[in-house]
């Protein structure tokens, strides 16, 4: 009886175990859409309007970078005016594994001279 007790100790040990701290490492690392959008949102707060990300989030494998395509919507500040359009979200991991919004760039389609980017530092 005992050893079968032990075998299944040492089966949740050897198998069980190690894939839950697996996943358990992993969410950290991984920027999904819901944080991604979360740190957008802490930047749009301080502007009228909003940003959505637009088709998820691009995180370069092995990198420490990602970005994210946005899509404004009467977005404004004091020195541009309002913007209706798409924009690029980029992102940085720190060594903690934390994220942080480093830039928000606006190019107009019909108008890239008037591309503007912001860099924000937002960290979550």
């Amino acid at each position: 009886m005992n050893s079968i007790k032990n075998n299944q100790k040492s089966l949740i040990l050897t198998l069980i175990l190690p894939v839950v701290l697996v996943l358990a490492g992993c969410s950290s690392k991984v920027l999904d859409e819901g944080k991604a959008q979360r740190l957008v949102d802490k930047f749009t707060s301080s502007h009228s309007g909003t940003a959505k990300i637009a088709g998820g989030v691009v995180q370069n494998e092995g990198a420490s970078i990602a970005e994210a395509k946005l899509d404004f919507t009467n977005f404004a500040d004091s020195q541009y005016g309002s913007y209706s359009g798409p924009g690029v979200a980029s992102f940085s991991k720190y060594n903690d594994d934390t994220w942080a919004l480093t830039r928000v760039t606006i190019s107009p389609p019909d108008n890239f001279m008037s591309t503007r980017w912001y860099d924000t530092g937002i960290k979550e």
